[in-house]
């Protein structure tokens, strides 16, 4: 992302791009890590391949960004002209979507190298004879001041090392063997080859990244915002003056507004609470009535209850009175017993004359 950061800083994206469409100016590694609003940055990633695909080909149309379209529908537009454009596409659509991370950061090295082929020409650079003359005498100045401070730092190390030495120390004292021994390490050097393969190309691209004029630059901008800030300081500090003594009218207009609104309506403000306390007085006595309601309700109902269970015995003890079923039976049954009656009488009639013939014999 920092080679595609140096090449849009060639490409003038600040002004050509970004002033054009009144954007902040793009951060250095905006496009290598997620952004607090994916949306947004979706967005910026589309209007700047847009942007640079126009500086490749020409137009304007090849690559246009539709703010209905939803995010599919853009990713597929965008690869469709990558692959116009000849790009190498070795990652899924998803990535794109993402508008971040090593796809997106290809696709605008891509489209950014593409662009400086086109629309750029590398110059000589051109060096005046005074700053050469400055930059060297800064250089020596800065390499013997330096030699110089080193030198003084180590006499005065050793001047410090002698005062603050014992004269009485001896040589065979165990104390003074283990202060002055030589020290030996106990890291293994495998792993300290380890950490410093690790570590060293960090260091390498930071201090080329600095390339020893930061320091300068930054001194530049300070001194270009400090112009800037003294050109609208008066002005802004009228206006901040100007602003503050309306602020401060208006402030006391509303509270004399407030004030009289506050005096007009006192009255209006006591019969609203009165009729507050009433009305929470009524609400009170309707949420007692609306419990005691419910609470008959639910007796009425065990009641209906009940109600429902004594008219459905009373039905069947009426039924129970009205089924003539049991006296029909009761009928028959007598009919039966004085058959049987009769035909027992029958029998001992024959028994008896049974019994008269036998005594008469």
């Amino acid at each position: 992302m920092e080679h595609v950061s140096d090449k849009l800083k060639v490409l003038d994206c600040q002004q050509r791009f970004c002033a054009a469409r009144d954007r902040a100016p793009l951060e250095r590694w905006c496009f290598a890590a997620p952004a607090r609003n994916p949306s947004i940055q979706f967005m910026l990633f589309l209007d700047l391949c847009s942007w640079l695909m126009a500086e490749i080909t020409g137009d304007t149309g090849f690559f246009r960004v539709d703010k209905f379209d939803d995010p599919n529908t853009s990713v597929n537009k965008l690869m469709l002209a990558l692959r116009k454009l000849e790009f190498g596409l070795d990652f899924p659509t998803s990535k794109l979507k993402q508008a971040h991370g090593e796809a997106a950061v290809g696709v605008l090295d891509f489209l950014t190298d593409r662009c400086v082929e086109k629309n750029f020409q590398w110059r000589h650079p051109e060096y005046s004879g005074e700053a050469e003359e400055e930059a060297a005498a800064d250089e020596d100045a800065d390499v013997g001041g330096g030699i110089e401070d080193e030198i003084e730092a180590v006499e005065e190390e050793e001047t410090l090392f002698k005062e603050s030495a014992p004269a009485d120390v001896e040589e065979d004292d165990p104390a003074y063997k283990a202060q002055h021994e030589i020290l030996k390490s106990g890291i293994d050097p495998l792993v300290w080859q380890t950490e410093l393969e690790r570590v060293g190309p960090r260091l390498r691209v930071a201090a080329a990244a600095a390339g020893g004029k930061e320091w300068r630059a930054h001194i530049e901008q300070t001194k270009l915002n400090e112009e800037k800030i003294r050109e609208v300081m008066p002005a802004t500090e009228k206006q901040l003056k100007a602003m503050g003594e309306r602020v401060s009218d208006a402030r006391d207009k509303i509270n004399l507004k407030e004030n009289y609104i506050n005096k007009q309506f006192e009255h209006d403000k006591q019969s609203y609470a009165t009729l507050k306390q009433e009305l929470d007085a009524v609400e009170r006595s309707f949420n007692e009535s609306t419990e005691n309601v419910n609470k008959l309700t639910n007796e009425l109902g065990g009641i209906a209850e009940q109600l429902d269970e004594m008219k459905g015995t009373m039905a069947d003890r009426g039924n129970s009175m009205t089924d003539t079923s049991p006296l029909v039976q009761i009928k028959q049954a007598l009919k039966q017993i004085k058959q049987e009656v009769v035909t027992f009488d029958l029998q001992i009639g024959v028994v008896g004359h049974t019994l008269m013939q036998q005594k008469l014999r």
